[in-house]
């Protein structure tokens, strides 16, 4: 049942519904504090990322220099490094999606609050109201996805070290890890510059 415009004003007169001017305003402020919070997580990723980064390029000379079992035992270092690099670079692109959405969203609900109060304006708002519902059950699906990753890298890095140490130099793992490390230092910089370019969007 749609509730006609008189009924509404009643409403939201004595204060059974928000006005559609209360419902834009407590819309912005959701954006401004999500984009405060996704601007922080994504701060905090690049940082981590950097850590990861240096330690891959210290131990990546070590691992070309030596032969073995120590070659063996770096690679069962870098290989996780590597992993944890990637999966974090699938989590920042997915933080700066949020961010990218979030910031269009906060555009349009301040470009409807200076607009006047008409049909069309009042469509657009359930629209937007529509979508920051589904855009709220995104971040927590993905959220609880990424935790699940999460304990599942923690419990398979146990494992990983033991499958990396490898007596033989030219044996798939090293060709595998040595590959992985060839992709790292062609694309290193390109995913923190990006990031860190959405970050001050």
């Amino acid at each position: 049942m749609v509730i006609p415009d008189w009924l509404f004003k009643l409403f939201a007169a004595i204060g059974l519904v928000d006005s559609e001017e209360k419902t834009l305003r407590k819309m912005i402020a959701f954006y401004k504090d999500e984009l405060r919070r996704l601007r922080t997580v994504l701060e905090e990723q690049l940082s981590e990322l950097n850590d990861i980064e240096r330690e891959i390029r210290r131990l990546q000379p070590l691992y070309i220099e030596a032969q073995g079992p120590a070659k063996g035992a770096y690679a069962a270092m870098i290989k996780p490094l590597i992993q944890k690099r990637n999966s974090m670079s699938e989590e920042q692109q997915v933080v700066s999606n949020h961010i990218e959405t979030l910031t269009t969203m906060l555009t349009r609900a301040e470009i409807l609050l200076k607009a006047p109060a008409d049909p069309e304006r009042t469509r657009q708002i359930e629209i937007l109201t529509g979508k920051m519902y589904d855009l709220g059950d995104m971040i927590k699906d993905q959220n609880a996805a990424a935790s699940e990753l999460k304990r599942a890298g923690v419990s398979s890095k146990t494992e990983e070290p033991a499958e990396l140490v490898v007596e033989n130099p030219a044996s798939t793992a090293d060709a595998e890890l040595e590959k992985e490390l060839a992709e790292f230092n062609g694309t290193a910089a390109a995913p923190q510059k990006s990031n860190e370019e959405k970050l001050e969007a």
